[in-house]
């Protein structure tokens, strides 16, 4: 029986040795402070005039009061939807655009004015502008509306 004893007592002080020589779990490190990620977003400054964030749709149309030739409208209503980054935003507005887009291209930019304080949690909201052309330049085929992310391009023709 002393035999029997003295290998189960060697067996479990092995078994005691076995699991204190196993890696204790690290202790815990104080993290270092998140710093705030960088926003895809770029500083917009309070209450200026600036490109919004996308153009969701443009519509043509023909103001029924204008009168109509053949070919191509006289007249044409441009319609823009599109997002800014947070509420607030006003007088969202059609623009002549610099970027040359093409000859046959009437290039605007969707401006609005930013809010006089930026939103702590933005979220993006629609916003609409609306520019009547009296005169359509002849030879244009497309309009062009450009925003920070976007541009889309529509056809003028078969109004």
């Amino acid at each position: 029986m002393s035999r029997s004893f003295t290998f189960a007592a060697l067996a479990g002080i092995l078994t005691v040795l076995a699991a204190c020589s196993r890696d204790a779990p690290p202790a815990p490190q104080s993290e270092a402070p998140l710093q705030p990620s960088s926003s895809p977003i770029a500083e917009i400054a309070s209450s200026a005039e600036v490109l919004i964030l996308t153009v969701d749709s443009v519509i043509l149309s023909r103001p029924q009061d204008a009168p109509s030739t053949q070919d191509a409208p006289s007249a044409l209503v441009i319609q823009v939807a599109g997002r800014v980054t947070s509420s607030g935003w006003r007088n969202a507005k059609l623009v002549p655009s610099g970027d040359a887009a093409g000859d046959n291209t009437l290039s605007f930019d969707l401006v609005a004015t930013s809010p006089a304080t930026p939103e702590r949690d933005p979220i993006a909201q629609p916003i609409e502008a609306r520019l009547r052309i009296d005169a359509l330049p002849a030879g244009v085929t497309t309009i062009r509306v450009a925003a920070t992310a976007n541009a889309v391009s529509i056809p003028v023709l078969g109004l």
